[in-house]
């Protein structure tokens, strides 16, 4: 059986897969993207633009739940037709594209865009999305499945079934999409698991400082505040006595960190096409619980100094 063949008989006896471990959605489409000159026309005259092309089935637009910005999907055996996503629509810098007609250098056809769609965003979002248009093209063997939730290794071993019934010669193998997109934050997720062990032990080493720190305060005061006492001084404001440094400390700290902070995270996300915004609320997030953190280090050594029989206290030597 040619390849092509076996890839139409695979998509049409797997499609029919269902049991109680949900239903299987297939598209084909290629593995890879390609890049052409590609020329667009309208009334306009001709533009040449670089775009990716992306060759798939008629259903890959329904299996990629994709949301269409202006047009349709083409149909299943329409190959005069081609859907362009967001970034060529801009960079053809026309306020409406469909019915607009490209000659793709890929196949040497022309084409009429149908459609448009939000950018597929299926690399690191340090790369801005790339324009590209999706065409129909019969010549595929890379399957894109959608299940719904149930046994997922049901579901693929129910397809590894139907796959040797086809081809029992080739091997059966499957990646799935998150994985494949998680690959591209490697650097990252290791940066961030090295920074939340830095972190972590740099918060220990800080509260064994403080620990250490408020208690050779409070002996210190022990005299003090046995007097304060006696003079009658409550327990809460021999605590707010004590604590009062620490959170001085801390304020002083946080108003340094800020900037310092901002600046670092501001340079690694211009690192990103795509990136968040850093809002206040963040930064006085981290700001509270540096506080609580401190406050809870240095609070019980307080606490018992504060409800230490003042009596005892002026005993201390």
């Amino acid at each position: 059986m040619c390849v092509n063949s076996a890839a139409v008989v695979f998509h049409n006896l797997a499609g029919e897969t269902e049991s109680d471990t949900g239903t299987v959605f297939l598209s084909r489409k290629e593995r890879n993207e390609y890049l052409f000159n590609n020329i667009v026309r309208n009334a306009g005259g001709k533009q040449q633009l670089n775009l990716r092309i992306a060759p798939t089935d008629g259903d890959f637009f329904d299996v990629m739940k994709t949301k269409f910005i202006l047009g349709e999907a083409y149909s299943p055996t329409d190959s005069s037709k081609i859907i362009i996503n967001e970034q060529c629509w801009k960079k053809m810098n026309v306020e409406n594209p469909i019915g607009m007609k490209v000659t793709s250098y890929f196949t040497g056809l022309d084409c009429e865009i149908c459609g448009v769609i939000e950018d597929i965003q299926n690399i690191s979002l340090q790369n801005e999305s790339f324009p590209a248009f999706y065409f129909l093209y019969p010549e595929l063997w890379y399957f894109i499945v959608r299940l719904h939730p149930g046994d997922l290794q049901k579901n693929i071993a129910e397809m590894e079934a139907v796959w040797k019934r086809i081809e029992p010669d080739l091997p059966f193998s499957y990646s799935f999409v998150d994985k494949d997109l998680q690959a591209n934050y490697t650097r990252e997720i290791r940066t961030r698991k090295l920074l939340t062990i830095m972190s972590l032990l740099a918060i220990f080493i800080s509260m064994l400082g403080l620990y250490g720190l408020s208690m050779q305060i409070i002996q210190h005061r022990t005299k003090e505040i046995g007097i304060r006492k006696i003079n009658g001084a409550t327990i809460s404001e021999i605590l707010a006595l004590l604590n009062r440094r620490f959170v001085i400390w801390v304020v002083v700290a946080f108003i340094i960190a800020v900037p310092l902070t901002y600046y670092a995270i501001s340079k690694w996300l211009e690192n990103f096409a795509y990136k968040t915004a850093l809002s206040w609320w963040i930064f006085a997030l981290a700001g509270l619980i540096a506080l609580l953190v401190a406050l809870l280090t240095v609070s019980w050594q307080s606490w018992r100094a504060a409800s230490r029989n003042p009596v005892e206290a002026l005993r201390y030597e």
